[in-house]
């Protein structure tokens, strides 16, 4: 046993100061109308709004958009950008299940549902049945 103590078990605001936040808030920390500003950012970013199309999941119908890109590969660079994000969501997070439709059946149309989810519905909402 050490007799000697670190500096960060004798300073007790020692993990601010070695874990600083920067002033960075947290996901829960944003309101609704933040969401809904950075989904309107990504939606711009991702989607071409001119062309859209009405899907259905077993959890209601949807607008799904068509990923920008002048080419197929452009595109797919996209889709595998949201469907990254969403496997890295269920693996960090798993008790939150932000992606409970992806989950589920793992597709791009579950992963666009949730990704879009994430943004839309209001905190603490989950689209599955469970």
């Amino acid at each position: 046993m050490n007799p000697f103590k670190l500096w960060s078990q004798t300073k007790q605001d020692s993990i601010n100061e070695l874990k600083p936040d920067f002033g960075i808030r947290t996901w829960d920390d944003l309101s609704e109308e933040d969401k809904h500003i950075i989904w309107k950012h990504l939606e711009w970013f991702f989607f071409d709004k001119s062309k859209k199309s009405e899907r259905n999941n077993r959890y209601g119908s949807k607008t799904f958009y068509e990923f920008h890109g002048q080419y197929e590969s452009d595109r797919e660079k996209l889709q595998e950008r949201i469907i990254f994000s969403i496997v890295a969501l269920n693996k960090k997070y798993k008790a939150k299940n932000y992606a409970p439709n992806f989950l589920e059946q793992v597709s791009l149309d579950n992963a666009c549902f949730d990704f879009a989810d994430i943004f839309v519905l209001p905190e603490g909402a989950v689209t599955s049945n469970s």
